[in-house]
């Protein structure tokens, strides 16, 4: 059963109550949705459920850790996953009260004449059903359930779902995504986007799987947890799924895949809700799993022609993710870093865009960018800066982990959850040195492409301070630029260095 659990009080598995729940458990004590799934079950002649509440002892941490380990055995193996989708908590029905008259397309008889040649007299009569195309995305994708981040590889590693939604029922599996309101199947094209929400085979282009990642991260990273820490071993399971189907010599590193470096690097955060990076250490800096909050990732530009060109500055030297237990990646991350051959330029933020220093503590809009600053659409020349984190009001703010020394940086590069989290305010109108801030920020190129004869760059803005270890960076945000006036003046002013991002 996949359910939202609440703040209601319910019964669950103790190390106090565990031999008397062995013995039985009166079911009239159960939740109500849990009482419904057991209903189900019994219809379906299914003689066992297994409920998250009820089979983890509840405060046991050692039990919790092996057993979170297990879920993709559990729900992948299943016969049936039961999704509460509608109850917002274990106390609320799942079987909502609907009139079963809204759920089929209403239909509406047409009479009209074809066209001006047409006979007088001649008339012309056809059906229509009124139909909604994103009747998924309301009734299943954004319902309570739905928007649990430990729910996100419920469903998905499950060969097949009930999910029983406000509205209807809904059937998902590998063949099939159907509803009262169509039982024999979505319409096409509509199939599809509900079937992006359905494992993968051996059999699918790799291609094909790696766009399923960034689209099944991106989704992912927009669920809600109550325990932020969870943020990584409750992806553990699609991970899993991946690392079977994936080639062997393809690593798993904090969200990313090895050989997709260093284009996955270029991500940013969707300031839907604020974006921050948790006091405790939970990845490095460059991968998105640090940041809690939604995030954008693609590992191309898109709208990319096939005649469009594609390359990037950087060469990955070499990238280390250490886990607490030794795991192939699904662990509690303890520190990692990435270490790339790239060229950087120092740069400010202004106004959301990046700046140039043109003299000693002065800093401007890059020549030929500054017309149009602020518009949704600029000219031919732009820059955009977006840093990844932001206030609770949607201001622009950073983090990094201080201090950074070389004696720290030796003992701790496997441990940082040794080093405390620094925030910042930032202002964007003049660069942080002449704010009180004695940090220094850079632009990294990561992909650059050009597209309809025009040349675009993305890559990450990284943070150093002075009394770091030399070439030692932390990202926090990313940028764009496009046009040969903007490209041409970051390239001009670029170093190039083999740098490490923690």
């Amino acid at each position: 059963m996949s359910h939202c659990w609440g703040k209601a009080k319910t019964l669950k598995l103790l190390e106090s109550n565990i031999s008397l729940l062995c013995t039985g458990i009166n079911i009239k004590t159960l939740p109500q949705s849990y009482r419904e799934a057991i209903t189900i079950c019994r219809r379906f002649g299914i003689k066992y459920i297994w409920i998250d509440s009820l089979c983890i002892i509840q405060d046991s941490r050692d039990d919790w850790k092996r057993e979170a380990v297990t879920m993709k055995d559990v729900y992948g193996n299943s016969m049936l996953n039961i999704a509460a989708a509608a109850a917002a908590e274990s106390s609320e029905p799942s079987f909502q009260s609907r009139d079963p008259y809204f759920i089929y397309p209403p239909r509406f008889d047409a009479q009209w004449q074809q066209d001006e040649d047409a006979q007088p007299g001649t008339a012309f009569n056809t059906s229509y059903y009124i139909v909604d195309e994103d009747i998924f995305e309301k009734d299943v994708q954004s319902s309570p359930l739905y928007q649990r981040a430990w729910v996100m590889q419920e469903v998905w590693l499950a060969r097949r779902n009930l999910n029983l939604t406000a509205n209807q029922l809904w059937w998902q599996c590998s063949e099939l995504t159907a509803c009262e309101s169509y039982p024999h199947g979505l319409p096409s094209p509509w199939a599809g986007i509900a079937g992006r929400m359905r494992a993968l085979n051996p059999s699918d282009d790799r291609e094909v799987m790696y766009q399923a990642w960034l689209k099944l991260a991106e989704r992912y990273s927009n669920c809600l947890l109550t325990y932020p820490s969870d943020r990584i071993i409750a992806y553990a399971g699609i991970v899993q799924h991946f690392q079977r189907l994936l080639p062997h010599d393809d690593k798993y590193i904090a969200g990313m895949w090895r050989s997709q470096l260093p284009w996955s690097l270029v991500w940013s955060t969707h300031k839907t809700r604020p974006c921050y990076r948790p006091d405790g250490y939970r990845a490095p800096s460059w991968a998105w799993m640090s940041v809690e909050g939604p995030v954008l990732l693609e590992s191309k530009p898109p709208a990319l022609a096939e005649s469009d060109t594609l390359m990037t500055p950087c060469t990955v030297i070499d990238v280390t993710v250490e886990t607490d237990d030794g795991t192939n990646g699904t662990g509690t991350i303890i520190g990692g870093y990435i270490r790339i051959k790239a060229p950087l330029t120092r740069v400010g933020v202004l106004d959301d865009s990046l700046s140039l220093e043109t003299s000693p503590g002065e800093w401007e809009y890059i020549p030929g960018t500054d017309e149009g600053v602020g518009q949704p659409y600029r000219r031919d020349t732009w820059t955009a800066a977006d840093f990844d984190e932001s206030t609770p009001d949607g201001d622009p703010a950073l983090s990094f982990l201080e201090p950074i020394t070389e004696t720290t940086l030796a003992r701790n590069c496997h441990d940082m959850q040794t080093i405390p989290r620094v925030r910042q305010s930032f202002e964007t109108n003049s660069d942080p040195c002449t704010t009180g801030h004695d940090y220094h920020l850079f632009a990294l190129p990561i992909m650059k492409w050009a597209q309809a004869g025009k040349p675009f760059c993305e890559g990450s803005i990284l943070l150093s301070k002075p009394g770091w270890p030399i070439h030692i960076y932390q990202k926090v945000g990313a940028f764009t630029a496009s046009g040969d006036i903007a490209i041409g003046a970051l390239e001009r002013r670029r170093e190039e260095h083999v740098i490490t991002i923690l």
